[in-house]
């Protein structure tokens, strides 16, 4: 991994050190759209209780996962990265998260808050991390629409020192979070430009940086699913957002329907229920409620996926079923071996 991308993993990886206040980047005189440059979608939150038996979990899957680390002295997290740019992030609190129910008062003590709140309903997926770029306009664009959000809010993986660091990145998020808003956040990089330029030169060259090796050949995250159970109400409030609506889609393997909305790397995908409470999105709604459901994964060869999976899981209901979908074929992972939240992994015909 070159230096220039690894400093750009560890700022992404670090995006829940405690806040750093500090002079947010130039605005733009008018911002037109949610992501300005950014790259959209391209990381879930996977909120857990005890790390490691979920990362080793992930492991037995086929994933390759970064070391636990100790972020904000109060959260462990582990990083399954892929190379299109996308990662799934394992989160476990320290501490027993019920100390965080305390009332909030600044930004940092509100996303504990929320966070502590999400793993004591549920372990699973939380929330969905999007790129954007300026952070500046994200916050002006989401305004202008009716939204209360914060300023961008900087911050570095050196937040101890005396004096305020250069910041790494810069957050957007919702104040007063309802619905779909409830589970999106907005993040600009520093070494956006810098990525993107050496993006653009590999591929000039025919090269490609894979920033980990995955033993079931998974290469990035296509889908993010978010359940809903009213999906108009909730698609016209993505809609205003500023995220564009795509096509609907029906999910039969999960009993559900949907529709699907371009969103940079990975597509967002809202799913309401065709058979609730039974189905697969049923049976899942019913006991957790609406959130993060799950992520579809594209591989390179499904069937060394799925072989290395029956190996590893002898007499156990690890798959819930093949299908062929959206020009590919795949397969969905519980979420009792993933963490709490399901995973499809897909392959192009």
């Amino acid at each position: 991994m070159s230096k220039h991308l690894s400093r750009l993993v560890v700022a992404a990886s670090l995006l829940w050190s405690p806040v750093v206040l500090a002079e947010s980047p130039p605005s733009s005189p008018a911002p037109s759209s949610v992501l300005g440059s950014g790259w959209g979608a391209e990381h879930v939150i996977v909120m857990v209780k005890e790390i490691e038996s979920v990362r080793n979990m992930f492991a037995s899957l086929g994933f390759t996962a970064t070391p636990p680390g100790t972020v904000s002295k109060v959260l462990l997290h582990s990083l399954v990265r892929f190379e299109n740019g996308t990662y799934l992030e394992l989160t476990q609190f320290l501490d027993d998260p019920k100390k965080f129910k305390k009332e909030a008062t600044t930004g940092h003590q509100l996303f504990l808050q929320r966070y502590a709140a999400a793993v004591l309903r549920r372990e699973g997926g939380k929330h969905v991390g999007i790129s954007v770029k300026p952070a500046s306009d994200t916050s002006s664009f989401l305004r202008s629409r009716g939204f209360e959000v914060t300023d961008p809010i900087g911050d570095s993986n050196a937040w101890e020192q005396e004096h305020s660091p250069t910041p790494e990145w810069w957050t957007v998020d919702f104040t007063r979070p309802s619905g779909i808003t409830e589970w999106l956040s907005f993040l600009e990089y520093s070494h956006h430009d810098e990525m993107l330029k050496m993006q653009r030169e590999n591929a000039a060259k025919g090269e490609k940086k894979v920033i980990e090796d995955h033993f079931n050949t998974a290469v990035g995250i296509r889908q993010i699913w978010i359940a809903v159970r009213d999906l108009e109400a909730q698609a016209k409030l993505l809609e205003k957002v500023g995220f564009t609506r795509a096509e609907g889609v029906e999910k039969t393997h999960l009993a559900a329907k949907g529709l699907r909305f371009e969103s940079g790397r990975a597509s967002l995908v809202l799913l309401a229920p065709t058979k609730a409470p039974e189905g697969l999105l049923g049976a899942w709604m019913k006991k957790n409620g609406e959130g993060v459901y799950g992520v579809r994964i594209e591989v390179q060869d499904i069937r060394r996926a799925l072989v290395l999976i029956r190996e590893r899981f002898p007499g156990k209901q690890v798959v819930l079923g093949g299908h062929g979908a959206d020009g590919g074929r795949g397969f969905v992972v519980s979420g009792e071996f993933a963490g709490g939240m399901q995973l499809e992994l897909w392959m192009k015909n």
